[in-house]
Parts: C-alpha cells; structure tokens; sequence
C-alpha cells in the first residue's frame, strides 16, 4: 500500500515531498483561492454585518457555505480521482482531518498519513460528489482553521449559486407544490442569497446551511420539480434601488404577515404586513410553558427571574404578534423581547395570546416564524387558486423590482393591495 510520501511522487512526478510522511515538514500549498416548512429564514432576526454584500446573480461566481464550525475532526468520504492541494487521489475511501495546531493538520486514510498546512481544498472529481456529515456535495470543500476557535476546524462549500439552490428550495418548500409556488421560492431564495454574501464572514463563509440562513441539503436534495423552478427563474432577484432586497420568509403566518420596523426594528419599504391565508397544520397551535422552564429560559437570556409569576404582552406589532413581554416575580421585573423568548421556549411564533394557569402559562398562537416577507403556505394557497409567481410575490414584498438576468429590471412590483 502506499505511503502519503509515495502518493505524492506518484501524482506529481519529479515533486519530492507534494505530501511528506507524518514527522516530517509539512508542505505548504500555493492556494488560488425537510424541513423549511417548519421553520423560518434568518429566525434568530437580522445579522446585518458590515461585511456583508448585496450583488446581483451575474456578479456572484460562487458561494462559501458553512457546513461545520469549530468541530475537533473532520470525516469526509471521498472517491477516487478527488484531489487535495491539486493532487489527485488514486483510490477513494475515508478520510480523516484532525487539527495539529494553527496553519496545520493531519490527514489520515486507507493511503497512509501525512501532515499538511491548511486550508485544506478538496474537489471531487467532475460528477462526483463528496460525503460529509451524512450529505453529499458537488463544490470545493475547504477545511481550515475555525477563525474564533484555536484547535478547531471549519468546513465549508464552495458552490455555484444555482447549484447551491438546488440544494435549498427542495429543503425549504415541498417540492410536490404548485410550480408558481416553487418559482416563488427560488426567487425569495436567490434574493436572499445575493443579498447576503459576507454574512459570517467573521467565520470564514457567507452563509451557514440552517434555519439561521437557509437550509441547504447538498447535491443529493436536488429535486426535478424545483430544479425546473429554478431554472425557469435563473437570474431572478427582487431589487430595491439596484440592490437585492432582504427577501425573508417563513412557513405561515397564522393569518397576517407582519411589518420588518415592528418585529426586527428593520424599516425596510418592502417588508410590511398584509392579510394572507394561512391553512397549514400550524395554523392555531398552543404551548403549555411551566414557571421553571420561564424561569431557565429568562436565566439563558441574563434576564433571571427566580420565580416568575406574571407575564403579559406589553407591546403587539400592528399585525398582532407579540413585541414586548413584561414578566416579574421574586420583587423584579423586566422587559423581554418576545422574538428572542420564542425562540428559547421553542414556540412557534409570536402572534399568540397567553393565559396564565396554576403552573405556568398557555400560549396560543397561529403561524411558523417570524411573520417577515413571503409565507410559504400562503404562496401555495395563492399558487393553487391561479396566481402567477411575480403576483403572489407582490403581496409580499410590495415594491420590489422583479429583476431578470443582467441587472435588467422587469416591472415594479405594486405598492397597493396590500
């Protein structure tokens, strides 16, 4: 079998040490460089880092998506002809990254191991994919030092933007729904992509792979239905001012969506409520919440009460969703953002009312999300009664310019109806 040592004379012939055997210096590379429905976009509220980007699609060569963040070792699965600092494997098998200390790791396979400096590029070869975490990927998978966590890894794909949607809008909307509604996802999810490019710079990507961004499920989520929604809208943003918008969404909205300066503090023209249809299974829901779990919740926010025994609704948006809460107990009283509260508790929106019974409090609420933008059943519903696309996007984010391929502007989408 071959050594690491061996592998590398093998692949570059004349290169004495592409890859040296563990002990030895190591080579240091000249580098060029379903879940939706029951969630919603950027849940945790706007990240709007001074890094961040707003490009349209043709400026957007491809995207840097965090798949791991500050993990201690790094399994990839990988076949045979998939090169690493531009050397081709012979053999596929499992491999294994384990950090050595800044700028460095060890790579341990079937071909032996060796010590190399990061980051590290790993590309599959053309058609081929790469197994991570359970998924498969088509891009450049990068390991390198976690930014923000010495001794830790970080894994993310480099990926095309519309091979990136193939692995989002089949994750974020079922793909059996009507092709109007899937174009609507696809649109809702570029925007949102090139509006956030640089979004986690501070960890080395733009975007993560969950809820926090959007889900992507990797090469294998690709579906046929969405990929034509995808391909039947390349190109695609929603515009404001040349740019692309925040194009937020969520499952359902219980009945009303919500404006961004109510719920974010985001006064975006864009983001403003309007009437919808909401007839998902989360439509009305309720939540039994005890005083101790109050309690750990406020405790995990720095707002410890140690026995809670009032809560009310100090302040509601003005579609109905809960803005500010007033809890006290123990002879204190604070001011809790209910977004963030929400979130702690596991509740599944904030558009609820809150009943207070002998052990805690019942929450019964509508929706799944934050109310901002595009509700996902609500865009079947229109779909499935005969809206087009660019329509059922107008109720959404009214104002918006339905941009085409080239930065050419198509038709500004209505301010009224809302």
């Amino acid at each position: 079998m071959r050594t690491w040592a061996d592998w590398g004379k093998w692949v570059f012939p004349g290169v004495s040490a592409v890859l040296v055997a563990c002990g030895q210096p190591a080579f240091s590379p000249s580098l060029s460089g379903s879940a939706g429905l029951g969630a919603d976009v950027s849940s945790q509220g706007p990240d709007l880092s001074p890094s961040r980007r707003a490009v349209l699609p043709d400026a957007v060569s491809s995207l840097r998506i965090g798949l791991a963040v500050g993990v201690s070792e790094v399994s990839l699965q990988v076949p045979a002809g998939t090169t690493l600092q531009g050397g081709a494997l012979p053999t596929g098998g499992n491999l294994l990254v384990t950090p050595l200390g800044v700028g460095s790791a060890r790579l341990s396979g079937p071909w032996g191991q060796a010590d190399v400096r990061l980051p590290l590029m790993v590309r599959p070869p053309v058609g081929e994919r790469l197994g991570f975490k359970g998924r498969r990927y088509g891009g450049v998978l990068e390991v390198f030092d976690a930014p923000d966590r010495p001794g830790a890894l970080t894994v993310a794909e480099q990926v095309a933007l519309e091979d990136y949607l193939r692995g989002v809008v089949p994750a974020e909307i079922k793909a059996s729904w009507h092709p109007e509604a899937l174009r609507c996802q696809a649109v809702a999810a570029r925007t949102y992509a090139c509006a956030n490019l640089g979004r986690r710079s501070k960890w080395g990507f733009d975007m993560l792979d969950t809820v926090s961004d959007q889900v992507y499920g990797g090469a294998d989520a690709a579906h046929p239905a969405t990929d034509a929604a995808i391909s039947a809208t390349r190109g695609v943003v929603l515009t404001w001012q040349g740019k692309p918008i925040e194009a937020y969404f969520h499952s359902s909205s219980g009945g009303e969506t919500d404006d961004g300066a109510a719920v974010w503090d985001l006064p975006l023209p864009y983001l403003r409520g309007t009437a919808d249809v909401d007839d998902s299974p989360n439509a009305r829901w309720q939540a039994d919440v005890g005083r101790s779990t109050l309690r750990d919740a406020l405790v995990a926010m720095g707002q410890g009460i140690s026995e809670p025994s009032r809560l009310e609704v100090e302040v509601r948006t003005p579609h109905g969703r809960a803005r500010w809460l007033r809890i006290s107990g123990s002879g204190r009283e604070v001011r809790v953002d209910a977004n963030k509260l929400r979130l702690r508790l596991g509740l599944k929106s904030t558009r609820y009312r809150v009943t207070e019974m002998a052990n805690g409090w019942r929450f019964e609420g509508g929706g799944w999300g934050h109310g901002l933008g595009m509700s996902q059943w609500g865009a079947k519903a229109f779909a499935d009664s005969g809206m087009s696309a660019p329509d059922i996007l107008a109720r959404y984010y009214p104002g918006a310019v339905w941009t085409a391929g080239g930065g050419l502007p198509g038709w500004v989408i209505p301010t009224s109806g809302r």
